[in-house]
């Protein structure tokens, strides 16, 4: 019923756009630009311009509406027929560049019109509308007639009709009756269109669908609990600013993340939809949010501009749209107005801190604040295995340098220096330098949940002996002053998961995913909290659902008994991973090596799996990760009849960050170490260990 009234709406629509249009007597007048929408003719300074059909007919839809948004799909109700079937992105993308090219703009330096975000085009320009010449017509010519310019109704047949008749031609008698049959064919079109209002309020009425909550102020849908920040878009017609556009939207999506009753999706998330065009209310089922936040940035010398748009992607209904610019090169006073705007149009009620920390400015010097930026563009290439973190370092001392109070730079040096300890051996300098820093952080804005994340990250390192209870008591700290710091929340689900509170973890993993549901790693790692608490099935079917092809996926293959499908797995990651140092999620060479040993191991083939335990310790030797894959050689161990072997491994695994007495007790593979008197009293030990450390968790 209800596809059926959308398609009616769309004809109704269609025929109703295309009359208006039509009927519209007059001339539009934009520039040195004249557009006729009578003839279909475009002019400039009298001079006919080349421009067909269907650009036409988007231009003069965008001129009838000036300083306004046109949606794409407004565009394409009145483009294209309701009952035809097109790749509408490229073709109306097509439309609006001959568009463009007639009138010699472009969508980077627009003039005419603009882009706005995913949603549609603006024209920019002021717009003059005046009716024809009717001088020659007789002696009753309105002043609009004598040449004039007058703003007329540009979508009423009844203003177009009034114009028409603004003076009697020769031809008058023969044109009385066309008259009459076009308002015939008005009251056609009002009979139809009352039709298709009474379905609606009947529709409405009976909340088919929940439309009345859609569509009706004051409805249960109507309050936005969460959305999502798209990628603002770099109109500064230069490459080189992507970095501006960027740190635009990570700073606004951090600033809307302080509010704690609204739910805010990560950054890394939402610039996963960069240069793609899916419509925004598949973004928003993606993502699972009531609304979107898009816009464009555009930075020329000591002028910013920032335009965002609020859209309830519920219903597909714009909310709010705003410009902001400063000529002072104020970027970040300009990002606190639109995350204050949002806010307050969204109708939340801020705490006093929130309040607070919207209205802080983190710094007052422009050019600290610009190599700031410049380091959080960079901080996500470090992430990348074997990437450098040293610009990252370089530009957020730049930043400190300049101004020595600024917490948030603090923050970004300390997590350039982890990027040099984490995993391997690092070197201990980088560490001191990351405390110092975090040190500052904190004692500038004790409420700055990113220092507190950060340093969590830093205390799980070899350096403090994996010091899990201090990286979990961080990470708890950064959560209750942000809950939606997504970061803070993986990393705390990570330690959970490394001590064995694996029911814990998995709820942690569920929130990261809430808040950031592109996240790769808190997918990955979820299946390993699961496989880890003998879920194997429950592990399989998130690898399999998120399409992550691991060493740990192999692994979890061979405890379902699915053997060959474990060892096409591991080969498979072999071979994807050949010739790195690091494989990611995928797994290290150390980690390929280890899987390899255990599927030899359960096999019984002993010499091929010393083989590959040789190669895994050999390769792991200097892997400050390297716990992983130990567990990995406990197990092949156990598997091949070789206690002591396995307890030493184990005890390395315990003592290099992973102390995780339930994997160690209740994994299959070890069941075949019970009643070993080593194994027994390794594990006494290591429980009355771990449950000091679970109670103080």
């Amino acid at each position: 019923m209800l596809k059926l009234v959308a398609f009616l709406t769309r004809i109704f629509t269609n025929i109703v756009s295309s009359r208006a249009q039509s009927s519209f007597r007059g001339t539009l007048r934009f520039g040195d630009y004249e557009a006729d929408p009578r003839s279909g003719e475009l002019s400039k300074r009298g001079l006919g311009v080349a421009l067909e059909e269907k650009p036409f007919r988007a231009l003069v839809i965008l001129l009838q509406r000036p300083n306004e948004v046109v949606t794409r799909e407004e565009l394409r109700t009145q483009l294209w027929p309701a009952d035809i079937f097109i790749d509408f992105d490229n073709s109306l993308n097509t439309v609006i560049a001959k568009a463009r090219r007639a009138l010699n703009d472009s969508a980077e330096k627009p003039r005419f019109i603009e882009t706005v975000g995913r949603r549609g085009y603006r024209f920019m320009a002021p717009v003059e509308s005046s009716a024809p010449d009717q001088d020659k017509r007789g002696p009753a010519a309105s002043p609009a007639a004598e040449g004039s310019p007058s703003v007329i109704a540009l979508d009423s047949p009844e203003t177009a009709a009034a114009g028409h008749m603004g003076g009697r031609s020769p031809a008058y008698g023969e044109a009385a009756r066309p008259q009459t049959q076009r308002a015939d064919v008005r009251s056609r079109f009002v009979i139809a269109g009352a039709v298709l209002v009474a379905i609606a309020v009947l529709l409405i009425g009976l909340n088919v669908g929940r439309l009345r909550d859609r569509f009706l102020p004051g409805s249960s849908l109507g309050q936005i609990h969460s959305l999502v920040v798209l990628p603002l878009e770099n109109l500064s017609g230069d490459k080189e600013q992507d970095y501006f556009a960027d740190g635009m939207t990570d700073e606004l999506t951090t600033d809307l993340a302080k509010i704690s009753s609204l739910r805010v999706i990560s950054e890394t998330s939402a610039m996963r939809y960069r240069g793609t065009h899916p419509t925004l209310r598949q973004i928003a089922q993606e993502l699972d949010v009531d609304a979107i936040i898009e816009g464009s940035v555009a930075r020329s010398g000591d002028q910013v501009r920032i335009t965002a748009q609020l859209i309830d992607a519920r219903n597909d209904r714009h909310l709010w749209a705003e410009s902001y610019s400063d000529r002072g090169g104020n970027a970040l006073g300009l990002q606190h107005d639109v995350a204050r705007a949002i806010a307050n149009q969204i109708h939340l009620t801020l705490t006093p801190a929130e309040a607070r920390r919207l209205e802080a400015l983190p710094t007052h010097d422009q050019q600290a604040y610009d190599a700031y930026l410049h380091a959080k563009y960079r901080l996500e290439s470090a992430r990348r295995p074997e990437a450098d973190p040293d610009p990252v370092i370089a530009e957020a001392e730049r930043a400190v340098a300049l101004d020595p109070n600024f917490a948030d730079a603090y923050v970004v040096l300390a997590q350039g220096c982890f990027y040099k300890i984490f995993d391997w051996a690092g070197g201990k300098e980088y560490d001191e330098k990351a405390f110092v820093a975090l040190g500052k952080a904190i004692a500038l804005n004790p409420t700055l949940a990113e220092a507190y994340a950060a340093r969590g990250a830093l205390y799980y390192t070899r350096l403090h002996s994996f010091d899990v209870a201090s990286a979990v008591a961080d990470y708890r700290r950064a959560i209750s002053l942000n809950p939606n710091l997504a970061e803070a929340h993986h990393n705390l689900a990570a330690e959970l998961t490394h001590v064995g509170l694996h029911d814990l973890a998995v709820e942690e993993f569920r929130t990261t995913l809430r808040l950031d549901p592109q996240n790769d790693g808190a997918k990955y790692r979820l299946g390993r909290a699961l496989w880890q608490s003998q879920r194997f099935a429950e592990a399989l079917e998130y690898y399999e659902r998120y399409n992550i092809e691991s060493f740990e996926k192999a692994l979890t293959l061979a405890y379902l008994g699915r053997k060959q499908q474990a060892l096409e797995t591991i080969e498979d990651v072999a071979q994807q991973t050949a010739g790195t140092r690091r494989g990611g999620f995928r797994g290290d060479p150390e980690d390929v090596a280890a899987v390899r040993a255990f599927l030899y191991a359960t096999e019984a083939k002993p010499q091929k799996a010393e083989r590959e335990i040789q190669v895994a310790a050999s390769l792991g030797r200097n892997n400050d990760h390297f716990h992983h894959a130990a567990f990995i050689l406990a197990a092949a161990r156990a598997e091949m009849g070789e206690p002591h072997e396995a307890v030493v491994w184990l005890r390395r695994v315990a003592e290099t960050g992973m102390p995780n007495y339930p994997l160690f007790r209740d994994n299959p593979s070890m069941s075949k170490l019970r009643g070993n008197p080593e194994y027994e009293q390794f594990m006494s030990g290591l429980k009355l260990r771990w449950d000091q450390l679970a109670a103080s968790l």
